[in-house]
């Protein structure tokens, strides 16, 4: 049964919306899309599709995938923003549209539609399709190999039977029986592999062998007096859950049990499958770059950040919850009801249970993994946003339809968040404006967009008119994306000032040689074209960290150049400029020489209080002492 193309139009008219308004109208972020989108620049400007290199260094934090997908838009669209976003955004429009086909699937199409319509509106994964980052491609692979499975084990549902739950392909058979879909989903990893790494094969699998697991268990009689009886006080009922929760857990992972679940997954062949698409680019930059990449990309980037904090990026059992409450906004105040719902919707029986466990084996396997490991950032997550999006979309439909299983306080409460958190939206900003974008307090304006819409749609809840209540939240939801992404960040990026140093120094040389001095941003690399050197002080301690760099003679091309020390790099070279924060050049000034002075000075954007400086020759004073070296 074909989708209604009515449904296909306002899916593809939202993402588009959301995705591609201003996409291209600021500059890149620090810090890494600089560094994926100057990558992909210098890889295209050295012909080498095979060694990631920024910066003159070797970048060995993420595969070669989205490298190869901007270059690819530079190729057409020229190196800009708008090229190097242009994939992510693609790859966004597609991972909404396999959420609604999920959605079709597992339940019926009104329930994809709410899941497409809320995805493409969330702020997290709106982030994730903008950026010139792995995370989209991650993102899409990770949800098409979702999709594939379920589209492959499950079949589309009549209208008559849009209450039954999942209907399988083949009786009994909950993984796809025909080579070809399993072979399209491990191919969908293998290319996520090339996307992020092995999360990308790992953590499907997981997700999809955990429902199995689940699904596959026989079924068992359970005793009358722990089911029939009334339990008697909280901790009866606290110790009764506990008990079967871990009766479940043994049951779900008894060693049999697990391997026959294991090799019904078709394991030999999603190794051989993934590898054939991801080994090869892997030996090749490992071959190219002596194993260097390898040893940084699977020790550092992946052992490192499960067994340690990087950057300080760490957090309790309780991060990524909180991370989503606040990544998942607007849709997120309906955490609590949606939560209500699919509890209350299990232990009815309700027919659509299975769909049910599927989403909160793909949510918890994915939260549960990543609260693990040491180093956490809320973007970890994003790939069970369309989960997110799947079991919310449930709650509203219910919910609209005149049956929810939260009732009808609990929904009015998440709407009464909502006009609460724009409240705390048009306040917090109108404050943060001073520091982000002095003078442009009209950013504080975006917190009226979900005061309003939820006010409104409280109005219409109290007045029983469901269809008015859906449009409101879905015009709410596509409002706030385009306040937020089309107008708010367009605003705020105006205060980026790192051009005016960049401007000088185009002006006023020919071939410039840039370094800095204990601030270094990715974007300034990127929009410099050209590496900028990191450079020591010239007290004794820094000096025997430059002599030693010095010994190392740069033999490989994927090797940092060696870091010279601030004195040093202005007397060696013709046209030097550095770039350094005002208290740092308070430490540089006494041991710099006579003829450099501070060329230009302006803020440091997001950082109150701190100024970036220019320090270089002076033009008049530059063209002397060329002259005077020409004459020596």
């Amino acid at each position: 049964m074909k989708p209604p193309l009515s449904h296909i139009a306002i899916v593809l008219a939202v993402a588009v919306a959301t995705l591609f308004t201003n996409l291209g109208a600021t500059q890149l972020m620090d810090r890494d899309e600089p560094r994926n989108a100057g990558c992909a620049a210098e890889m295209m400007a050295r012909g080498d599709w095979v060694v990631p290199i920024f910066n003159d260094q070797l970048r060995d934090a993420k595969p070669v995938l989205t490298y190869w997908l901007i270059m690819s838009a530079y190729e057409v669209f020229g190196v800009n923003e708008f090229a190097a976003r242009l994939w992510s955004a693609l790859l966004g429009v597609g991972t909404i549209l396999a959420t609604y086909f999920m959605g079709r699937q597992l339940f019926q199409p009104r329930v994809g539609l709410w899941a497409a319509v809320i995805l493409a509106t969330s702020t997290m994964f709106c982030v994730a399709a903008r950026v010139a980052t792995p995370d989209s491609p991650l993102i899409f692979f990770c949800t098409m190999a979702i999709m594939i499975y379920v589209c492959g084990t499950f079949r589309v549902k009549a209208p008559e039977e849009y209450d039954s739950g999942p209907i399988l392909r083949a009786e009994g058979k909950w993984f796809p029986q025909n080579i070809w879909i399993v072979g399209a989903m491990y191919s969908a990893m293998g290319l996520g592999i090339l996307a992020k790494g092995p999360v990308a094969l790992i953590l499907p699998m997981a997700i999809i062998g955990m429902f199995l697991l689940i699904m596959r268990l026989p079924q068992r009689e359970t005793k009358t007096t722990e089911t029939s009886q009334p339990t008697s006080g909280f901790l009866s009922t606290i110790v009764i859950l506990g008990k079967n929760t871990l009766i479940g857990a043994m049951r779900c992972f008894a060693p049999l049990h697990f391997l026959r679940t294991l090799w019904s997954m078709r394991p030999v062949s999603a190794t051989l499958i993934a590898f054939a698409i991801a080994a090869p680019w892997f030996a090749w930059v490992g071959l190219r770059t002596e194993g260097d990449f390898l040893k940084g990309f699977f020790l550092k980037e992946h052992f490192g950040r499960a067994t340690q904090s990087f950057e300080n990026h760490r957090g309790s059992v309780f991060y990524y919850p909180l991370a989503i409450c606040l990544c998942f906004f607007p849709w997120s105040v309906f955490t609590i009801p949606t939560g209500l719902s699919t509890r209350r919707a299990f232990r009815a029986k309700h027919s659509w249970a299975p769909g049910y466990t599927f989403l909160l084996c793909w949510i918890c396997v994915w939260v549960g993994v990543f609260t693990i490991a040491r180093t956490k950032l809320p973007s970890y997550v994003t790939p069970c946003y369309p989960a997110l999006a799947l079991l919310t979309a449930c709650f509203v439909h219910h919910w609209l339809e005149g049956h929810s299983f939260a009732g009808r306080v609990w929904p009015a409460i998440g709407l009464a968040v909502l006009c609460m958190s724009g409240v705390g939206l048009w306040v917090g900003l109108g404050i943060a404006a001073e520091s982000i974008a002095p003078g442009d307090g009209s950013i504080a304006l975006v917190g009226l967009v979900p005061l309003l819409g939820g006010g409104l749609a409280l109005l219409f809840h109290f007045q029983r008119m469901p269809k008015q209540l859906g449009i409101t939240l879905g015009m709410t939801g596509c409002a706030y994306a385009l306040a937020v992404f089309g107008g708010l960040m367009v605003q705020v990026d105006r205060h980026q000032n790192n051009q005016q140093l960049l401007s000088y120094i185009k002006e006023n040389s020919t071939e410039p040689e840039l370094a800095s001095f204990r601030c270094l941003e990715s974007s300034w690399v990127y929009y410099a074209k050209r590496p900028i050197v990191e450079l020591f002080a010239s007290s004794q301690e820094d000096q025997e960290d430059v002599s030693a760099n010095v010994k190392a003679a740069r033999d490989k091309n994927w090797h940092a150049h060696p870091k010279p020390d601030v004195v040093s790099f202005f007397e060696t070279r013709s046209e030097p400029f550095l770039i350094t924060t005002s208290e740092h050049y308070r430490d540089l000034k006494k041991n710099l020489p006579r003829d450099i002075e501070v060329l230009v000075e302006t803020s440091y954007f997001l950082k109150p209080g701190k100024s970036i400086l220019l320090l270089g020759r002076a033009a008049d004073s530059k063209h002397a002492t060329q002259a005077g070296s020409v004459l020596r």
